[in-house]
């Protein structure tokens, strides 16, 4: 797939969990097995002649690493049961098993695609033929898990990394969304949860430039990078 097309796609999605207020037309669902990812994945597919799904790739994948969720053979059967089990949960109990779900799928993403590549990791039918991902395509995958399993889960562009680098909107990481913060999870860190200090995300009805403020790994608040009004928001309209 033209990689320019496959970003701008993906772009469009970026930010957006499955109850949000999106920009007209655009899909908020992104959760594993809906028709906009099995949308993105066909169309890689279809361009590159591969033939099945992406997402019998990720069951047999799943299926290959010992990296299990609630004890499923299966990974609809793992993130269904999760989604059970969370729904029986409130507060705290249910906030520490969100956290946990999103620690599983970056181990998950890490063990089953192993190498980061920037020329063909952009592409899922480069991840089933070649095991190669990047940042764009294993965050997409992780939120389409959490999703999955229940949770408000999208992604955001980062122009500031965990250091301070600012860059043209060089990264992208996925996000779980919590009464008590926002985590960003990102699979291109040996641990789950990063602290990116620059953010694109759609906050206040429009797309905004924000810097996050930090309690541990959670996002508090978000403060316009153009000197606007702070928001003690989530990352994304709901």
């Amino acid at each position: 797939m033209n990689r320019l097309l496959t970003s701008l796609t993906l772009l469009a999605l970026l930010a957006a969990p499955a109850h949000a207020a999106p920009p007209p037309t655009v899909p908020a669902d992104l959760h594993l097995g809906g028709p906009a990812f099995r949308a993105l994945a066909a169309d890689s597919y279809a361009r590159a002649g591969l033939k099945g799904t992406f997402e019998d790739w990720l069951t047999t994948a799943y299926a290959r690493q010992s990296v299990k969720l609630e004890g499923q053979a299966t990974l609809g059967a793992a993130l269904d049961a999760r989604r059970a089990h969370l729904k029986g949960l409130r507060g705290a109990a249910h906030d520490q098993l969100a956290l946990d779900t999103a620690a599983w799928a970056h181990r998950y993403v890490k063990a089953s695609i192993p190498r980061f590549s920037l020329e063909r990791g952009y592409e899922f039918a480069a991840t089933a033929l070649y095991g190669e991902r990047q940042c764009l395509l294993q965050s997409t995958i992780i939120a389409a898990l959490l999703q999955r399993a229940g949770l408000d889960a999208g992604l955001v562009m980062v122009w500031k990394s965990q250091t301070g680098q600012e860059s043209n909107l060089g990264h992208v990481t996925s996000v779980l969304r919590l009464p008590g913060g926002d985590v960003q999870v990102d699979a291109s860190e040996p641990t789950p949860f990063a602290r990116h200090q620059g953010l694109l995300a759609r906050v206040d009805g429009a797309w905004r430039f924000v810097t996050p403020t930090f309690q541990g790994d959670r996002m508090t608040a978000y403060a316009r990078a153009d000197g606007g009004a702070a928001y003690r928001a989530r990352a994304w309209d709901s």
